[in-house]
């Protein structure tokens, strides 16, 4: 369920992308989604070198959330989690604590079509493509991320997350 990387940060402080992050940067954000509101704090600190298997990311912001308020089928949404975002790419891992912190899906870039300006460019023609690390059982799941203009030149974000389990 994780895969849904870009709506679960959207959702917990209404944006993907603030130019408001800088490393230091500390903020508490009450959002209203559904029925829930949602408490969010973030921070924000210099990650450094993050490495996956589409290149090494240098100069990458860490952005960490921890979001309170969601109950029900709705709680694997919330909790404490970290996007590491490089500049020109955007987001290049996410890490997702979950089940009262005793369980993390991480999702790393794998693949990264088009560049940018900024920390979370969006451009017409970008892609994305995030995998799941280390999931068990028979399990994959991926998230593929891509930026098209329509008509009136809007750039319109596709978040295409899959998740499978093999059948024993």
């Amino acid at each position: 369920m994780h895969n849904h990387m870009l709506s679960i940060l959207q959702d917990a402080i209404g944006c993907v992308r603030s130019d408001k992050w800088h490393s230091g940067y500390r903020e508490a954000l009450k959002v209203d989604i559904w029925d829930y509101q949602l408490i969010t704090d973030i921070s924000c600190d210099d990650a450094g070198t993050v490495t996956t298997s589409a290149g090494t990311f240098e100069n990458c912001l860490r952005v960490t959330l921890d979001v309170k308020g969601y109950k029900s089928a709705w709680s694997y949404r919330g909790g404490k989690m970290a996007y590491y975002f490089a500049p020109g790419v955007g987001i290049v891992r996410a890490e997702h604590n979950y089940k009262d912190d005793t369980l993390t899906s991480v999702y790393e870039l794998t693949e990264c079509g088009g560049a940018g300006d900024g920390y979370m460019p969006i451009a017409d023609g970008l892609y994305r493509r995030y995998d799941a690390i280390g999931l068990t059982e028979g399990c994959k799941g991926s998230v593929g991320l891509t930026c098209a203009a329509d008509p009136a030149g809007r750039i319109i974000l596709f978040e295409s997350p899959i998740g499978v389990k093999a059948l024993q």
